[in-house]
């Protein structure tokens, strides 16, 4: 033990520690500098003495020595009796040793403490425009050693934004962390033990309580700066108060939640009384703009919501708004308008407004504030109106849009009653068109075949054949004026019938309208039929039976002189079904008469029919909801297209 002995009388700081790293002696130098007694520190871990922040460097240091290194001008932080810091330079090495030396010296350490030089000598490193800058700027300068983690400066700002000495920060850089929020402090403090061990730029935002309990938002930043030339190593930070900005941030969030789900009459009180708490003013104006008048939607006044009201613009500050987009008057308002032209009484000072815009950049309305005393921040509270005129000209936009879709509803439904009862009236017509065609017409034209055939028979003895000829011709057009009244009949009953919807198949539908035209027509018995497998479809089958017996008995007349018939009924993929014929066929710019009554594609001496049958056809399928058309070819037969609703049980 002679050389532990020896420590304590050794000319400067040393320690000579046993093999776990505790204190087996030290020289009265180093107890001084520290203020320790030897009592105090004999048998305990020398790392108590050493700054928290350091122990990963401290551990280091005897791991090196224990493999035989020598080390040399390794600087660490300590901590005296009274808490302040003090940086050495170590030099250590270990105590080569017998094994009955067990319990002797293992590790010797002499320390040089570090001089830090003075906040007055930092700032005489720089030039006097940034000394001058330093001191008087509202953010707080510090300048912080990275080796000793010592604060060496700390401009006068800090006083006024922490409310501290900064005293206490030269004496302790971590008493910082002791103003900080405790909700903050352990980020804050693993933030700096990252900039003081990697390096890493210190960028942080947190709260600060001030000795008097006020609370204050801070943005604090670091700036490393290395001049290996002028042996200077340093970080430069920047602290400042954003406290304001903060309650700003909170603030339009605030309102953004509580209006972002309110539409419709209810937004703009909303938005008034929010407007109105958030910026400490007694009162809050929105208004609509129309043929020079306002017309308030929502106004807050002293703690309530006030009757809505409408007033002209002209000499009114709102009228400046309306024309320059903002108007602000910091106070005496009442002197520079006449008080009835301020749309709101009181004993308003001070006046604020924005215009309300269109989409186009037209103003539209306004929202003002007024209050009793000036504005504390004017450019904050013009930066959040203008926000909040965006969000409220929208919403004033889509009322009105809203409003106009009303109206136009309205005024459809007007339209629609007069068209329905104009329909109505024309249904009666049709009617008693119906009930004429029916009854007056028919009735004359039973006349003429009656008297036709009496004639026929008074002289079909002695009749010559002229007069024969002509009586068959004129019974012959009675027929056919008789067809015709009778397919304008059915036409007309389509139209009118109510459709009597079920699921029906259409196989049985086509079965039974190929035996209808069988035997009675004689190109059917000699036509070969294809049917494919088709669905269940959702109609009146008393009308689909028909638009089957139509179209199969087009087909068959116009292929009754081929040899044979071909008549195909089938379905496509997207499940349009068709009926194709091997006919004469026709030509597709004849198409759009197909459908059309009386339009006759063939001469009527080669082909028989009225020229209604696929009228009614279409007029069936258009009121099942479907559509049909054609594609044909001169002598390559024809082909009809049609869809209906399928059956949702198909």
């Amino acid at each position: 033990m002679e050389l532990a002995t020896s420590c304590r009388h050794f000319p400067g700081p040393v320690l000579a520690l046993g093999a776990g790293g505790h204190v087996l002696d030290a020289s009265q130098d180093w107890l001084n500098r520290l203020g320790y007694s030897l009592d105090r520190v004999l048998g305990q871990l020398w790392t108590e003495q050493v700054a928290e922040f350091d122990w990963p460097q401290a551990a280091a240091l005897l791991h090196r020595c224990s493999q035989g290194e020598v080390v040399r001008g390794q600087q660490l932080c300590f901590v005296t009796a009274a808490g302040q810091f003090l940086s050495m330079t170590v030099c250590a090495n270990c105590q080569p040793q017998s094994a009955e030396q067990s319990a002797e010296v293992r590790f010797l350490l002499l320390l040089t403490a570090v001089e830090v030089p003075a906040a007055e000598q930092i700032l005489q490193q720089f030039d006097d425009p940034f000394r001058q800058l330093v001191e008087n700027i509202p953010q707080a300068f510090w300048v912080l050693d990275p080796a000793t983690h010592r604060v060496l400066y700390l401009s006068p700002a800090y006083e006024t934004i922490w409310g501290r000495p900064c005293r206490e920060i030269y004496e302790n850089t971590l008493t910082l962390l002791e103003s900080v929020h405790p909700e903050d402090r352990d980020r804050i403090r693993a933030a700096m033990q990252i900039e003081w061990e990697e390096g890493v730029p210190f960028n942080q935002e947190y709260r600060i309580v001030r000795p008097n309990g006020e609370l204050r938002w801070i943005r604090d930043q670091s700036f490393p700066v290395s001049q290996v030339d002028l042996g200077i190593d340093r970080i430069f930070g920047l602290a400042e108060d954003i406290t304001e900005r903060k309650q700003a941030e909170d603030l339009l969030d605030s309102l953004a939640v509580e209006t972002a789900a309110v539409t419709g009459t209810d937004f703009f009180p909303v938005l008034a009384r929010q407007l109105a708490s958030a910026l400490a003013v007694s009162q809050v104006l929105i208004a609509e703009h129309a043929q020079g008048k306002a017309q308030t939607l929502a106004v807050w006044s002293d703690e309530q919501l006030c009757p809505n009201r409408s007033y002209d613009l002209a000499q009114t500050p709102c009228e400046i708004v309306a024309r320059e987009g903002y108007y602000y008057c910091p106070n005496a308002i009442i002197q520079q308008f006449a008080p009835d032209l301020i749309p709101v009484a009181g004993q308003t000072v001070g006046y604020m407004g924005v215009a309300l815009q269109d989409s186009q950049g037209m103003p539209i309305g306004h929202l003002c504030i007024l209050s009793r005393y000036p504005l504390r921040h004017p450019d904050r509270c013009k930066a959040l109106l203008r926000l909040f005129a965006i969000r409220a000209a929208t919403e004033l936009q889509r009322q009105r849009i809203e409003l106009t879709l009303q109206q136009l509803n309205t005024d459809l439904e007007v339209r629609v009653q007069q068209r329905t009862a104009q329909l109505e009236a024309v249904n009666r017509e049709l009617e008693s068109f119906s009930y004429s065609v029916s009854h007056d017409l028919r009735a004359p034209l039973r006349h003429v075949r009656g008297f036709i055939d009496m004639l026929s028979q008074h002289l079909s003895p002695t009749a010559d054949p002229t007069t024969a000829h002509y009586l068959e011709t004129i019974q012959s057009s009675a027929h056919k004026m008789d067809q015709l009244i009778e397919g304008l009949l059915v036409l007309s009953r389509v139209g009118r019938r109510e459709l009597k919807r079920q699921t029906v198949g259409l196989n049985g539908l086509v079965e039974g309208a190929i035996a209808l035209l069988s035997p009675p027509k004689a190109a059917a018995a000699n036509a070969v039929f294809s049917i494919a497998k088709l669905p269940a479809v959702e109609g009146d089958p008393i009308l689909l039976q028909q638009v089957f017996s139509d179209l199969i008995d087009n087909a068959l007349k116009f292929s009754q002189h081929r040899q044979p018939a071909r008549i195909e009924v089938g379905i496509l993929p997207d499940q349009t079904l068709y009926v194709r014929d091997n006919g004469i066929g026709f030509s597709m710019d004849q198409a759009d008469q197909l459908f059309s009554p009386f339009q006759r594609l063939h001469s009527r001496g080669k082909f028989d029919g009225t020229g209604i049958g696929l009228a009614i056809v279409q007029r069936i399928v258009q009121r099942h909801g479907g559509m049909i058309w054609a594609e044909s070819q001169p002598e390559q037969g024809t082909t009809f297209f049609f869809t209906l609703p399928e059956s949702a049980e198909a």
